[in-house]
């Protein structure tokens, strides 16, 4: 039901993503080598649990799987990371992630921008979330807009 950024800054999530995909396509494919990866590579990630964090994103987006104690690429992640495909990977996460499709849809079937708090009680009325804050809400909308479905506008978002 979760998503969660990556490192590297709000606008970098794919690139932070192809990046790593590609380390495991690559051989970088144990826990302890793919802690170590995110600490390396980017200097704010300190801690272990922090990277445990960032490498399930992959797995719940179906992009990786674990087969004793071994990340691979899904077929799916194989796809993606041959093509780097903006479009494959929205429907990979549409399809992994709880209300990312709905999100974009409700953009997209929108005459003027939404707040972040609109299409969280989008959310709350039509899929009953029971979120507490709107950090689910925002992270799917920064999602988006790494993947160049949506945009910020001066007062909201709007699919693009």
């Amino acid at each position: 039901m979760s998503i969660w950024p990556l490192p590297g800054g709000i606008d970098s999530y794919v690139n932070t993503l192809n990046t790593f995909l590609e380390a495991i396509r690559d051989g970088t494919n144990n826990k302890s080598d793919l802690i170590n990866w995110y600490k390396n590579n980017f200097e704010n990630v300190q801690s272990d649990r922090t990277s445990e964090g960032y490498i399930f994103v992959p797995k719940s987006m179906g992009l990786i799987e674990i087969k004793d104690g071994i990340y691979y690429l899904t077929e799916e992640g194989k796809k993606y990371i041959e093509t780097k495909d903006l479009n494959l990977l929205y429907d990979l996460i549409s399809k992994n992630i709880f209300a990312f499709e709905e999100i974009f849809e409700f953009l997209k079937n929108s005459d003027e921008p939404k707040k972040e708090s609109e299409i969280y009680e989008f959310l709350k009325e039509n899929l009953d979330v029971q979120w507490t804050t709107l950090a689910q809400t925002n992270f799917r909308i920064l999602w988006l807009v790494n993947l160049n479905k949506i945009k910020k506008c001066d007062t909201g978002y709007l699919a693009n």
